[in-house]
């Protein structure tokens, strides 16, 4: 992965213009320009396994519309961010405004539909732009959770935001609106706290009051290639 050199903090408008690449992909973190190879296959396959066992458990949840999102852009302005995560997983209360956003296309304002949920499997090299710089900007944009995977050191980190932090962001969405949602995000909504995890059963914090609570088996995760 490379960090291309630049003399000013990139925007939105430079994110629009970056030219389509197959074979590299491109993000903005910071206002700055990070460029790095395509995944591999082997990275698609956790992708694969963790989309497969989020949506049964999102279809088993009868009378609870959520939505799973992969392969779409994330637009945090605020923050001079504009990234593709592998996974996202938005609640049902933000689903109408998600679906009216990609009716129109792949990019998802986190000022106009958040993401309770945002998912990355690291690559060789991703490690600082995953666990660090995505993980501080996902926080201070108010997500409350986000799981990274390292299949390379078969480690699973869980982050959070406190409850206080989140009840936090969202008073400050209600009340102010988008602009709010901006502001309040910007000044830093919160940090996370996180716990990494590699054997086991895992039980995520954000379905842990669900009945049944989502389980998943990370010997089963780190085996998915060879099933």
């Amino acid at each position: 992965m490379a960090t291309a050199p630049h003399l000013r903090p990139l925007t939105l408008d430079d994110y629009l213009a970056l030219p389509e690449d197959g074979d590299r992909e491109r993000e903005i973190i910071g206002g700055r320009l990070f460029v790095a190879p395509r995944p591999l296959p082997l990275h698609q396959v956790f992708v694969a396994y963790l989309l497969e066992v989020l949506t049964r458990y999102v279809l088993r949840r009868k009378g609870r519309r959520a939505q799973l999102v992969p392969d779409a852009d994330l637009l945090m302005d605020a923050h001079g961010s504009y990234v593709s995560p592998d996974l996202m997983y938005f609640s049902a209360e933000t689903v109408p405004a998600l679906l009216e956003i990609l009716a129109l296309g792949r990019r998802i304002h986190v000022s106009q539909a958040r993401p309770a949920l945002v998912v990355e499997v690291l690559s060789p090299g991703s490690e600082t732009r995953d666990l660090v710089e995505k993980a501080r900007d996902y926080a201070a944009a108010g997500i409350p959770h986000y799981w990274a995977v390292d299949p390379a050191r078969r480690a699973f980190y869980e982050f959070w935001l406190p409850l206080d932090q989140v009840q936090s962001a969202k008073c400050k969405v209600q009340s102010e609106g988008d602009r709010g949602f901006h502001r309040g995000f910007g000044a830093g909504a919160g940090e996370y706290e996180s716990t990494a995890y590699t054997i086991g059963r895992f039980r995520p914090r954000l379905f842990a009051d669900e009945r049944p609570p989502l389980t998943i088996d990370l010997n089963r995760l780190w085996t998915a290639p060879q099933a």
